[in-house]
Parts: C-alpha cells; structure tokens; sequence
C-alpha cells in the first residue's frame, strides 16, 4: 500500500472483501459515508483485533469492511 488518498470506490475495487484500516478520511457533505480516504493495512497483512488497537491507539482513523453486503453474518437458529 502506498501512502495514496483513494477514493471510497477505489478502496472497495482494490480491497474487496476485506478489512482496511484508513486515515485522512474525507467524508461524504452531510453523511458519515467515506469520500475518499489512505489505506494503511487491510485484513491481508494485519488481524481485524490488531486494526481495532490500532484505531484505539490512534494510528488509525477507524478500519471499516469494504462489501458488507457479501459479509453474512450467522447466527444461532432454534
């Protein structure tokens, strides 16, 4: 990764499926979506626990999935 500001659409283009960890985040006028941010790591290279240290720590700005949508959470069904 490079320290490069990519917009929200390129981030889900090259890191599909995957945890990334961002800063310099722009942020869409009147929203909480992502306009446009910097890639610091994705799941790839570092573990979702140690991105969620790292946003505490300061080092990032948050660490968001790139395609929610394709991520199915399961539960217990009784």
């Amino acid at each position: 990764m490079k320290n490069q500001k990519l917009t929200w659409q390129e981030i889900v283009s090259r890191y599909p499926d995957r945890w990334v960890g961002l800063t310099n985040i722009e942020r869409e006028e009147h929203s909480a979506d992502i306009k446009s941010a910097i890639v610091v790591c994705t799941s790839d290279t570092v573990s979702e626990d140690k991105m969620l240290e790292m946003v505490f720590n300061g080092e990032l700005e948050t660490s968001i999935f790139t395609t929610p949508d394709n991520n199915f959470q399961l539960g217990a069904i009784q």
